[in-house]
């Protein structure tokens, strides 16, 4: 009860310093209108909105060390937990455990550490800032709670080695045990002259991010500099940074990934661009042409096979590039003039690639990464604006439909059949959230304010 009261206490106390007068006249002065695409149902428009938000001179008041640095644990049992549940053979499957958020959130949980990790947020508008809560994976029970990290989709976070890394919301990178939920690093603009406004993605250790430059004056103006960088999360070193195209007030959704010798990124005016993995260097670049009339699903998506030396973008068309080269190898094109492709994830050797078909009668297909042969092509209901999907486990790649209440769908990787289809009585219709992780050993999805874990089936 000591622990609980304390924790509703920090909880008043932030929820406080959100509504200061001082803060609120900071955020004030930094507002004004970005022009940006939206893709992967990711608002960069919003983050970079966000961004301009957070004065550069407010500081964190958890600092490194103090109190505030260290995670709430939470109460042993949550309220809405259940016991694991054996699902019912060909049926749908039933939860191993579910609880209720104490706040709402819109983006997708992540497995890390034996914990489901779910960014909880405290404020609605793009200024909001949100908790990092996780719960145990096997049981449900909230393990400990992050506060002060930025609360919007696109700023989702990210395995790097053994560690969890997400944007902190005054620009800066941290990094987190999973497991105990303690800050072990903490990089960005101070040391290094790096805004970070997204966390990009990464491998291994290392840690890409998109943001801007502090040298050339106010990180957060509209003709800011965009830069893309690389960081060695475990030693918090910037590895090197880059120019990326564009300002903060023309920007794209940028996309970055490592793979063996080469780094590949989407920058603005629809290039995909090769670096170099050491340097950041540009070895390739290849527009790939403005699609408007997609609007704000037009923002191509990418995957990287580095056993077959392959990068690949969804969009209008599904296209691999040769990884070395930036040569077109293969495409495939939409059925009709109203369809284009949607999110595209790789299966974990690298050699199958997941996409979806927007348009009428959407569809998910699964391709073979170095032919570009449809293996299967499956229709299981209305999708995300964006096509979302996730692959839990070796086989099993879940599908959320564009309207909550129609829950998700579980396929088979093999031949796209479905295993299962999982809804709940509908209170939203916001689409689930799914973690996706070629690991996994469950299914793990977030729908506002509720949380659960479904056996693979």
């Amino acid at each position: 009860m000591h622990h609980q009261d304390k924790d509703q206490n920090q909880d008043q106390n932030q929820d406080q310093n959100l509504n200061r007068p001082d803060r609120q006249d900071a955020e004030a002065g930094r507002r004004l209108v970005v022009r940006g695409a939206v893709a992967s149902g990711l608002a960069l428009s919003a983050a970079i909105a966000y961004g301009l938000t957070r004065s550069r001179s407010s500081k964190p008041t958890w600092p490194l060390g103090s109190s505030r640095a260290r995670p709430r644990p939470g109460p042993a049992s949550p309220p809405g937990a259940r016991p694991s549940a054996t699902p019912v053979a060909g049926g749908p499957p039933t939860p191993l455990w579910r609880i209720a958020l104490n706040r709402p959130s819109d983006e997708r949980p992540l497995l890390a550490g034996g914990k489901v990790l779910v960014k909880a947020n405290l404020r609605q508008d793009v200024t909001g800032i949100a908790d990092l809560q996780a719960y145990d994976s096997a049981t449900g029970n909230h393990s400990w709670t992050y506060p002060g990290v930025a609360a919007l989709d696109v700023t989702e976070a990210h395995v790097a080695a053994d560690r969890v890394v997400l944007r902190e919301e005054l620009g800066s990178v941290l990094v987190l045990d999973p497991v105990t939920g303690r800050r072990t690093a903490e990089f960005g603009a101070d040391r290094t002259g790096l805004y970070v406004l997204v966390v990009e993605g990464s491998n291994g250790s290392t840690v890409y991010t998109w943001g801007t430059l502090t040298t050339s004056g106010d990180p957060l103006a509209g003709n800011a500099p965009a830069a893309v960088a690389a960081w060695d999360s475990q030693r918090g070193m910037l590895l090197w940074h880059q120019p990326a195209l564009g300002t903060l007030a023309h920007v794209q959704a940028m996309y970055v990934a490592g793979q063996g010798a080469l780094v590949f990124s989407v920058d603005v005016a629809d290039h995909v661009i090769g670096r170099d993995a050491a340097t950041g260097a540009v070895r390739w670049s290849v527009d790939i042409g403005a699609e408007p009339t997609l609007g704000a699903h037009g923002a191509p998506f990418y995957a990287v096979s580095e056993p077959l030396g392959l990068c690949f973008t969804t969009r209008r068309k599904t296209v691999a590039w040769d990884a070395s080269t930036g040569t077109e190898r293969w495409n495939i094109g939409p059925r009709t003039a109203a369809h284009h492709f949607g999110e595209s994830l790789l299966s974990g050797d690298g050699r199958t690639l997941f996409t979806t078909e927007l348009g009428p009668g959407a569809s998910v297909l699964a391709v073979d990464a170095a032919s570009g042969a449809v293996r299967w092509r499956r229709s299981p209901g209305a999708l995300t604006p964006d096509g979302r999907i996730a692959l839990c486990g070796p086989d099993l790649l879940v599908v959320p439909a564009g309207d909550g209440s129609d829950g998700i769908w579980g396929l088979d990787t093999a031949d796209g059949s479905q295993r299962w289809h999982y809804s709940e009585p509908a209170t939203t219709s916001a689409p689930w959230q799914v973690a996706t992780d070629p690991a996994a050993g469950l299914v793990a999805a977030c729908q506002q304010n509720t949380l659960l874990a479904l056996p693979l089936g």
